[in-house]
């Protein structure tokens, strides 16, 4: 009797655990490099993961509490996904994509149909007027860390600055960007490590046992007529949370206004500068207190802002 009795009240709970799950939804697969961040930060909310692609259908017997496409999703795809909301009316949208927004037309239909829009990048030149919007940074890779929030300071770092990432770039602007800031980087120090080409899950390893990583910019789209810079570029990019969820600190050069358009409401605690020579002759006074008390700044900062996100992820579900 005790034994089915025991039976019956771990069927029980297991129904009401089913019952009270939240899934999130991944529409065209698992292969989004942002998935450990973005599975980080629903990782309150007792939450499993779904995978869609072409070959699934779309009946599925779940409460969708968040539907997340990529910008190379959303192309000639607008039924399939409109079928998804309209059937299971998620609350959040987790909206991924690159620097530029190609589809912008679709913002305006997709946006309104959810409760919290959470999206990286800020998109100065479609304006959405909703305040449902709410940006996230960037983000950290797919095998990065298995904990962002462990951010810890090493002592005795083997490299004084480290760049992993394609210099000899096509574009003229960003290749010209990268290459000056090597340049003025190597003259800096010789303890470095360079590399355009790494396994990611070694990168962790690398800027861990670095002090500095200049960050350079990432292109925009000759098609984005961007307000000050002929050839647009991007202060934007993973490389900065990389090196804040590492413990090293992440330098980025460039104009106040380009600050203030790339990031708006969602600045990270960066040393920076007008250009690499200004932000070298900041960095090249700082002493290992002020280096510690850096990390700490950026570490508060990145518990923060996810902290403030899980709080809009969870007014919805009260």
């Amino acid at each position: 009797m005790e034994k089915s009795n025991r039976r019956r009240r771990i069927i029980k709970s297991l129904q009401i655990e089913k019952l009270s799950l939240n899934y999130i939804c991944w529409f065209d697969g698992d292969h989004m490099w942002e998935k450990d961040y973005i599975t980080e930060l629903f990782s309150d909310f007792n939450c499993r993961h779904i995978y869609l692609n072409k070959k699934n259908n779309l009946d599925l017997d779940k409460k969708i509490l968040a539907f997340v496409i990529n910008e190379d999703g959303l192309q000639n795809r607008e039924s399939e996904y409109q079928k998804f909301i309209t059937k299971y009316k998620p609350k959040i949208l987790v909206h991924l994509s690159d620097e530029y927004l190609i589809c912008k037309d679709l913002v305006s239909k997709l946006y309104p149909q959810f409760d919290l829009v959470l999206r990286q990048h800020t998109m100065y030149y479609y304006n959405y007027e909703g305040n449902n919007v709410k940006r996230i940074p960037f983000g950290f890779m797919k095998k990065f860390t298995s904990n962002s929030d462990k951010i810890e300071y090493k002592d005795d770092k083997k490299y004084n600055w480290a760049f992993i990432g394609n210099i000899k770039n096509k574009f003229v602007k960003e290749r010209l960007d990268r290459e000056t800031m090597i340049k003025n980087f190597k003259n800096y120090s010789n303890n470095f490590f360079v590399s355009e080409n790494i396994p990611y899950n070694k990168v962790y390893e690398i800027y861990h046992d670095t002090i500095f990583i200049p960050s350079g910019r990432n292109l925009l789209s000759g098609k984005i007529n961007h307000p000050f810079i002929e050839e647009p570029v991007y202060q934007d990019n993973n490389r900065i949370y990389d090196a804040i969820v590492s413990g090293a600190i992440p330098l980025v050069a460039g104009e106040e206004k380009e600050k203030n358009i790339c990031f708006q409401d969602c600045v990270p605690p960066l040393i920076k500068g007008k250009n690499w020579e200004e932000i070298l002759e900041k960095i090249k006074i700082m002493n290992e207190e002020d280096i510690k008390n850096r990390i700490n700044i950026q570490k508060e900062w990145w518990i923060g802002i996810k902290k403030d996100i899980k709080e809009r992820i969870k007014n919805l579900l009260l």
